[in-house]
């Protein structure tokens, strides 16, 4: 039950308490427990430890004839519970920790203290191992926890109790399957914690281990990686063992699992070091181990060179078989020399990247897999040059295009201009073999360019050869010169002379072999010519420049006679203008008296002096000419014609 005390009292029961506390908080266990007996020795529990719950009994082993109250605090919250003389004094720990039960007594109204240290433990399964032995024996490997001992129950009838730390003796079983079973165990404490069993089966034997593959995961100083695959018999206890650079000492990494198949060991230095692997099957009751093939880690490098790509690799080859080079998982080549650590490949294209791996293989089967090598191959060398650019002019524009270097692939093209002797502009960088020059003056004179390029391996070519628009000139209104072409290896075969209306209707091609000059004969009828000048190269087909367009231009003349004889003898029968054909023309014919007789809109239809079927008498008649040349000039003419007959 719970009691109340006086507050005075309480004050007195509180403050010896606290010198409680303190007197416990400077005493050192040193790893053992207190005993089971309180400070004062007026009341002892039947366990001073044990696991969650704990339930203890409170024996009082003094008592005062004046008592008057007797008390307890389990739980150091400062609650205390009161018991009758003839109640039995329990109480139940149910979480894990570290108590101090206080004792109160009342006498004579004094109140007397005492206490009791307890430590409750939570309740955890031993760790442990059954190894198997040769001769069907075993032995249990205990891992170090909280506990201080441990009783292993070989068989259910034969148990053997040891300390923490302490080695259990091997123990030999008949053929067959059997389970161990431990339990945890603290020294005066409640023999309440948990325990563990397991199963076996004995062997008769050690059987080794068949190490199938090692393969290289990670390549790095502390979080390398490397997965193991082998072949285990049942039953048999295996370790997988290490060493870092053959050939130095092995140590165990781990022990296997018996019905695994692969085994990954993590966070080894796989970069400056080669790890060497070996499984061993493993006799812990005679310390005897039957190691399987030990196998080494290989580590493959990449480097690009010049139109090839060199791997090297480190191994230690035990039992060397060949070695087997993959490129992007394909079979590259089988190398049977087990000290070569070099290969070249040289059927690489730049800028692409391969990915190579190597497996050594051993006399026995075992084999190693590398970690995979990148390398994005490279090619330095200097592509060929443009052999042939055309330059056609296009109004304005000049028009550039070339033809693509045969062997290699150009990926993008750098245009020049020569701007003055010996200095050059770069215009631009375009992806296709043309360009168009918007800046350009066709006008002014030929104008000159030479392309380069980057290929695919980002080597850039040499220059092309330089190429020359053709200029056209005009000289005196009335001879067209021209420069010779520049652009093409096989050079030109011939310059053809375009002759355009004003239209822009082509009037006659004029070949002129390879000459630069050509005397304009008359078009008196057309008032503007346009000339332009086509070559053509001794390629098959022929390539194609154009020059400049040119203008000869004849001032316009309308050429009015003053008089005509309409006798039908075919001369001067009509009256009409000679001269430039206009793009507009209208003409009418009056009498003396302002009489209409004829009107026309075609230059070339005359008045023959007729008016309505008939002949128009000698006299003088009026005529009124409205024209518009092609350059928009207008001609307004009045005038006198006189109509002779004979």
């Amino acid at each position: 039950m719970q009691v109340f005390i006086s507050h005075s009292i309480f004050l007195i029961i509180k403050k010896s308490y606290r010198l409680v506390i303190l007197f416990l908080s400077l005493l050192i266990f040193e790893g053992s427990l207190l005993a089971q007996n309180s400070i004062y020795g007026r009341f002892e529990v039947d366990y001073a430890s044990g696991c969650a719950p704990l339930k203890v009994v409170i024996s009082e082993t003094d008592t005062f004839s004046t008592e008057t109250v007797r008390q307890y605090d389990f739980e150091g919250d400062g609650v205390f519970v009161g018991f009758e003389p003839t109640e039995e004094v329990t109480h139940t720990f149910s979480q894990p920790g570290s108590y101090v039960i206080v004792q109160v007594i009342n006498v004579d109204i004094v109140p007397k203290t005492d206490t009791l240290f307890l430590e409750v433990y939570s309740s955890t399964d031993p760790d442990f191992a059954v190894l198997t032995c040769e001769n069907h024996g075993a032995a249990i490997k205990i891992e170090p926890d909280q506990y201080q001992q441990y009783r292993i129950f070989y068989t259910p009838a034969d148990s053997l109790t040891i300390n923490q730390g302490e080695e259990a003796p091997p123990y030999t079983y008949p053929a067959g399957s059997h389970s161990v079973v431990v339990k945890g165990l603290f020294i005066d404490g409640k023999d309440n914690c948990g325990m563990k069993s397991q199963n076996f089966t004995t062997i008769p034997n050690l059987v080794p281990a068949t190490l199938n593959e090692m393969r290289l995961i990670n390549r790095d100083q502390d979080q390398g990686a490397v997965i193991l695959s082998y072949a285990l018999a049942s039953n048999v206890i295996y370790r997988v063992e290490m060493a870092e650079d053959f050939p130095a000492g092995f140590e165990v990494v781990d022990f296997l699992p018996g019905n695994s198949t692969s085994y990954t060991l993590h966070s080894i230095d796989t970069e400056n070091s080669l790890p060497i692997v070996r499984i061993s099957a493993y006799d812990a009751c005679l310390e005897r181990l039957i190691h399987s093939d030990t196998v080494s880690a290989i580590r493959i490098d990449g480097l690009a060179e010049n139109d090839r790509n060199r791997l090297s690799w480190e191994v230690y080859p035990l039992k060397f078989d060949n070695y087997e080079i993959f490129r992007d998982n394909a079979p590259e080549a089988v190398i049977a020399a087990e000290n070569r650590r070099e290969y070249i490949d040289d059927d690489v294209e730049c800028f692409t990247e391969y990915c190579y791996a190597m497996v050594y293989t051993n006399s026995n089967g075992a084999k190693s897999y590398s970690d995979t090598a990148c390398i994005t191959a490279i090619k330095i060398y200097f592509p060929p040059a443009i052999r042939n650019t055309t330059v056609s002019v296009d109004d304005q524009e000049i028009d550039l295009e070339w033809t693509p270097p045969g062997t290699a692939i150009p990926v993008s093209y750098f245009i020049q201009k020569k701007i003055d002797e010996d200095i050059y502009a770069t215009l631009d960088t375009v992806l296709t073999n043309q360009f168009a020059d918007l800046d350009s003056d066709a006008g002014s004179g030929s104008q000159c360019y030479r392309i380069s390029y980057l290929d695919e391996c980002l080597n850039r070519s040499n220059l092309g050869d330089l190429a020359c628009s053709i200029y056209l000139v005009l000289e005196d209104n009335q001879s067209l010169s021209w420069n010779d072409y520049a652009g093409w290896r096989n050079g030109v075969q011939q310059y053809i002379l375009e002759v355009y209306q004003e239209d822009g209707t082509l009037e006659e091609e004029i070949s002129m072999g390879t000459g630069n000059l050509y005397e304009i004969a008359d078009y008196n009828s057309r008032q503007k010519m346009h000339y332009r000048i086509r070559a053509e190269s001794n390629d098959d087909p022929a390539l194609i420049a154009l020059s400049n367009r040119v203008i000869k231009e004849i001032e316009p003349v309308l050429w009015i006679p003053n008089a005509f004889t309409p006798n039908s003898d075919g001369l001067n029968d009509t009256f009409k203008p000679e001269g430039t054909l206009m793009q507009e023309f209208s003409m009418k014919i009056f009498n003396r008296n302002g009489s209409l007789l004829f009107e026309t809109v075609d230059q070339e239809n005359g008045w023959d002096g007729f008016y309505d079927g008939e002949e128009m008498p000698f006299n003088t008649y009026i005529y009124i000419i409205e024209a518009v040349d092609n350059r928009g000039k207008s001609y307004n003419q009045t005038g006198k014609v006189l109509l002779m007959r004979e």
